[in-house]
């Protein structure tokens, strides 16, 4: 009785243990899998978040490395139009403004993965931003660009600028490489708060000029209080940094109506009208020079003469031949 029950006992035990063995080999098994599935999918994401666009592709690159930038997860493209009423954009910190990782350590933003079209001769504006733990820790300043533009690179260099609304705060700003001119696609030009004039590239939309007027217009009063200076430095630097001259600035404030401390004769600026001497030099040399005869009154009197002259012989010549 007792080696039956002891046999019975070992049949079970050995039993238990196929059934151990079976269950551990098939977990094994399916954590093998599942790894090799996880790394497989990791593999893939890597690729995919370091390809690297075809050279055809609707893409601007920013070099976060050649400007400085140490602390992000990601690069966002934060991009508007300017002068494009077609163009359809996303807001701030959406995610379809994040861009992609290439393989050399630039960030690219595919306007056709992002369903943006970009047309040709017009002007959108584009500020650079870093992603760390899903806030923004820096940003760039508003750097216009175009159809030109496209496939090229911009980075930070060492230019810093006063923020256009805040004077308290600045921000980094970001140029295109590759031949591409600042003057045309570079940082949006903007007259700030306090007066001083930041960036490189006026828009298209407006003028230097137009400028002007919109900061005697509205901001004027508020640069009075901060900027420290009179009416007169104040006026004559801005208008220097946009390369005005006299004559704009008294158009710019007849044109506004204002009370300014500002006059054309004690101004530093360029005068692109004749001085008084110049203009009575000019007036003496044309009263001496003589007339042609080809030119003026004279002109039109020998024109007169000639006409009277073949009249008479006309008549002269109707009596000769009636005689």
């Amino acid at each position: 009785m007792f080696k039956r029950i002891t046999t019975l006992l070992i049949i079970a035990m050995l039993a238990a243990g196929m059934i151990s063995v079976t269950v551990i080999t098939a977990s094994a098994e399916e954590t093998e899998a599942a790894t090799e599935e996880a790394t497989q999918a990791a593999t893939e994401a890597e690729i995919a978040e370091t390809a690297d666009p075809s050279p055809a592709a609707n893409v601007i690159y920013f070099d976060p490395v050649s400007s400085g930038w140490v602390e992000y997860d990601a690069i966002g493209f934060h991009i508007w139009s300017i002068d494009d009423a077609a163009f359809n954009g996303y807001f701030w910190g959406e995610k379809s403004q994040k861009g992609a990782l290439a393989s050399d350590g630039r960030w690219y933003y595919d306007f056709d993965a992002a369903k943006l079209t970009i047309q040709k001769d017009k002007q959108y504006g584009v500020i650079f931003y870093a992603i760390k733990d899903g806030a923004v820790t820096t940003q760039t300043y508003n750097l216009i660009f175009g159809s030109e533009c496209i496939g090229k690179t911009a980075a930070c260099e060492d230019t810093i600028y006063e923020n256009p609304e805040d004077s308290h705060k600045t921000t980094q700003a970001a140029f295109w490489k590759e031949g591409i001119s600042p003057a045309i696609y570079g940082p949006q030009l903007q007259i700030t708060s306090i007066g001083n004039v930041v960036g490189t590239a006026c828009p298209a939309s407006t003028s230097p000029y137009e400028l002007f007027v919109n900061f005697l217009h509205n901001t004027l009063q508020n640069a009075r209080i901060y900027a420290n200076k009179s009416d007169q430095q104040l006026l004559d630097d801005i208008a220097a940094a946009l390369n005005l001259t006299r004559t704009d600035v008294e158009k710019a404030i007849n044109e506004n109506g204002l009370d300014v401390d500002w006059t054309r004769e004690k101004s530093s600026l360029p005068d692109d009208q004749p001085t008084e001497a110049a203009t009575e030099a000019a007036t003496e040399a044309a009263e001496d020079t003589p007339k042609s005869p080809q030119t003026g009154y004279d002109t039109a009197l020998i024109i007169l003469m000639m006409t009277a002259a073949a009249a008479g012989i006309c008549i002269a010549f109707k009596k000769l031949s009636k005689a």
